[in-house]
């Protein structure tokens, strides 16, 4: 049996066939069996942009059985991203049931002991320049609910890299850092080497996947990443923090993630 490659996991999904890219799995358990087959260590679990009742992150004694699975398996855990608030909006000042959501899973992921749990800041919960003081306040009111635990809140956005020091300064907890996604990001910088160089110990979490010039999510090595310069980067700020492929599926997903995995260690392993 393979060793298990802790640094690697998969998001929820990305080992079940599907035409939506980000797409909960009807049979969900099975991916945690098709994972065995890889080199990978963990799966992202995926709370998605709408309720969804079979996904058991949303029902009571959800994460009980989610546990029960992750243990049968041998698995690791490790992340949870929330796409709910992609399309609700989490900084609103009338509406206050997204925040609810947010803080019900964050509260079960400390208590099953997860490590990393991910904020999408994108689309309904983008932060802007109309925003950024009511942003801050509620992301700050989190960070302090949560202060006694060991989670880390990793919140993505489209933000500059000044931009988003600034924003984490201005939090200003040890408890929030960022995502760097090497897909989005390399739409709206010049060279993802600086800024990683320059976000350095404010990266919580990585996402990796590829995309091209018309922002479509590729087989890692056909679009626009320059993996050699990510990987050299994140050596060289000595990021210890672990990968989650968020990836094009190709036409056999299992393949795809097992290539993914090969791929990116070989860059990891050769690039000093």
């Amino acid at each position: 049996m393979k060793k298990k490659n802790n640094n690697f996991g998969i998001v929820q999904g990305r080992l079940t066939q599907s035409t939506q890219l980000q797409k909960f799995p009807k049979n969900w358990k099975n991916e945690f069996a098709l994972i065995k087959k890889t080199n990978l260590g963990f799966i992202e679990l995926l709370d998605e942009r709408k309720i969804n009742h079979l996904n058991p992150l949303t029902y009571k004694d959800g994460f009980k059985i989610i546990e029960k699975t992750i243990k049968k398996y041998k698995i690791k855990k490790y992340s949870i991203c929330t796409d709910y608030i992609i399309n609700n909006n989490l900084f609103s000042k009338k509406n206050k049931r997204t925040l609810k959501h947010v803080e019900r899973l964050i509260n079960l992921s400390i208590k099953h002991k997860y490590k990393i749990f991910i904020l999408p800041l994108l689309e309904a919960s983008e932060i802007n320049k109309n925003n950024w003081d009511l942003a801050v306040k509620i992301l700050r009111d989190i960070s302090g609910k949560i202060k006694n635990s060991n989670i880390i809140l990793c919140l993505e956005t489209i933000l500059s890299a000044n931009d988003l020091i600034r924003l984490l300064k201005k939090i200003n907890k040890k408890n929030i850092k960022c995502v760097f996604d090497t897909g989005n990001r390399v739409l709206i910088s010049n060279s993802l080497k600086n800024e990683i160089l320059k976000l350095n110990k404010f990266i919580g979490h990585v996402h990796i996947k590829d995309k091209n010039k018309k922002n479509i999510n590729v087989i890692l090595g056909t679009g626009n990443v320059n993996f050699e310069e990510v990987f050299y980067a994140l050596r060289k700020i000595n990021y210890k923090g672990k990968f989650t492929f968020e990836t094009n599926r190709g036409s056999n997903p299992l393949n795809t993630a097992i290539f993914n995995e090969v791929f990116c260690n070989f860059f990891m392993q050769n690039t000093r």
